[in-house]
């Protein structure tokens, strides 16, 4: 095999130029080769350009039609956020209420019961801790449950 100027035996082509002159055998000359009768690109048929204008007309309205649609979904996903804030407020404070409520109870059983039973400690955490049974509990307690009540009677 030949280096890359061998061509696989088809010499130097210098050949094929022959008396043509470089122009390929007068494919390519000079002078301009007339063609069929083509209209100008700009120039289109008015069918052509009043569809496109159609075409135009109508991306630009589905276009503003989903850009309103964006803006009320953002405006309704706004108005929900602010719902959902306002309710988790509420919720929030109604707990707080709530809880307030529960510890001043607490607080007043702890000074009764204190007060009425003694200082026998085991009573005062039996009647801290919560002592009954709940249905469905995942951590069974019984256990520690039995062991403060059988304290709390001794």
């Amino acid at each position: 095999m030949g280096g890359m100027g061998d061509m696989g035996g088809m010499g130097d082509m210098g050949g094929m130029m022959g008396d043509a002159g470089g122009d390929m055998g007068g494919m390519m000359s000079s002078e301009p080769v007339p063609t069929p009768a083509m209209p100008a690109e700009d120039a289109e048929p008015p069918a052509v350009a009043k569809w496109k204008e159609e075409q135009k007309a109508m991306i630009e309205e589905k276009k503003r039609v989903a850009a309103e649609k964006v803006a009320e979904m953002k405006q309704k996903a706004a108005d929900d956020l602010a719902a959902v804030y306002k309710e988790r407020e509420e919720l929030k404070a109604k707990r707080q209420i709530a809880n307030r409520e529960e510890q001043e109870e607490a607080q007043k059983q702890r000074g009764n019961n204190t007060e009425d039973e003694g200082s026998a400690v085991w009573v005062k955490v039996g009647h801290i801790c919560d002592l009954k049974e709940k249905q469905g509990a995942v951590v069974d307690t019984n256990r520690m449950r039995n062991l403060l009540v059988q304290m709390k009677h001794t």
